[in-house]
């Protein structure tokens, strides 16, 4: 099995981003939205200021889960000038922001460095692996900087991460494409690449831009991709399929979890992201070979079966339901199973906390041998 790494230099410019986290939860029911602080209302929305008797009242966040990164609940307080009320709301914002970076990054950290620890006296501790022994690899030893705020270690932190990225471990074949571009064809047991956390994009190169990108394969109303088709078309899809993916690892996939060591199953490494992805299919699908119809010893083109006609949430959910079965048939061929790893892994990575390892980590899905085949020049 191969798998398809990049190297590039220039970021995509961050799109502007609210201050306010992911989805929040509001044990009060109250509608959360942003307005303009001279605007009168009778309903508080959050860090709404609403003139009241004797003052300004602001609706701030209550409690912050850091489980969930999400806002429970808001609270409110007053202030006898509206000067006063929006420092209270600026000095919320920040401090909200500061909240979900912190519990996103800490989902990173491993237990001895690359980690951000607060010290005593109010500081900000970013802890880095020490030396590296030159016979065994391994590291020895800490090295540690103090900051005086979240902000510059958190900067600090994702710089030494983002230097010390290695893409590549041992691959079977690397193609320079341009001084800052690279191909590298891996197997799977060999993937591992060292990414360092971040909130943004990468620019994708135009060389493989449209390969990675394209939609034709994926829109083609062939049988190759319709479990992909029939999963898409559903309404908040990778939600749905990521809590299922949820559910299933913190009951019958325990073991699948600790196997892979996922600790925080909204901050995955690439590896363990492809093969969570791979496995997950692996153990609720069986191939069902009444799906392929044979005439004279030669495989024809299906017409859509029951799994064609599918998404890969109904897929995985019979293969739940009825993988101890010995009278079940299966659900599904080699193209549901290559539609399901695909879109598991995409729901995977549509809901990895804010400072994600996989934002420049792509599965392909393919079918056939027409991409790949070589075309011999005219002499």
């Amino acid at each position: 099995m191969e798998s398809f790494e990049k190297q590039f230099n220039q970021p995509k410019p961050p799109e502007e981003t609210n201050l306010e986290p992911k989805p929040e939860v509001s044990a009060t029911l109250e509608s959360i939205q942003e307005t303009k602080p001279e605007k009168k209302k009778t309903d508080s929305g959050l860090y709404d200021i609403n003139e009241v008797d004797g003052g300004f009242e602001v609706t701030i966040p209550g409690l912050f889960d850091k489980k969930l990164e999400a806002i429970v609940g808001t609270s409110k307080q007053r202030f006898e000038t509206r000067e006063e009320a929006e420092q209270a709301t600026e000095k919320a914002r920040a401090s909200v922001k500061e909240q979900f970076e912190k519990a996103s990054l800490e989902k990173t950290f491993t237990k001895y460095f690359y980690r951000i620890d607060e010290t005593q006296d109010g500081k900000f501790r970013v802890v880095l692996p020490g030396l590296v022994d030159s016979k065994t690899g391994y590291y020895v030893g800490t090295t540690h900087r103090d900051f005086e705020t979240w902000q510059q270690a958190k900067e600090y932190f994702l710089q030494q991460r983002e230097s010390e990225e290695k893409l590549t471990q041992k691959p079977l074949l690397e193609i320079q494409m341009s001084d800052n571009e690279k191909i590298a064809f891996s197997d799977l047991d060999s993937f591992n690449p060292r990414v360092a956390p971040s909130e943004r994009t990468q620019e994708i190169p135009a060389s493989i831009q449209k390969y990675l990108l394209r939609k034709e394969k994926l829109a083609d109303t062939e049988p190759d991709t319709s479990t992909y088709q029939e999963t898409v078309k559903e309404k908040d899809w990778e939600r749905k399929l990521y809590s299922f993916i949820s559910s299933y690892l913190e009951k019958d996939g325990t073991e699948t979890a600790k196997q892979l060591r996922v600790d925080n199953l909204d901050s995955l490494t690439p590896k363990q992201a492809i093969e969570l992805a791979t496995q997950i299919v692996i153990d609720l699908t069986k191939y069902k070979w009444s799906d392929i119809k044979e005439q004279k010893g030669e495989t024809t083109k299906p017409e859509k079966t029951k799994a064609d006609q599918s998404s890969v949430l109904q897929l995985l959910k019979e293969g739940q339901l009825r993988r101890n079965d010995s009278d079940w048939e299966g659900n599904g061929v080699c193209r549901n199973f290559a539609s399901s790893v695909k879109a598991v892994f995409e729901a995977l990575k549509a809901n990895q906390t804010k400072f994600s390892q996989l934002r420049d980590t792509y599965c392909v899905f393919e079918s056939g041998e027409e991409t790949f085949a070589p075309k011999r020049g005219k002499k």
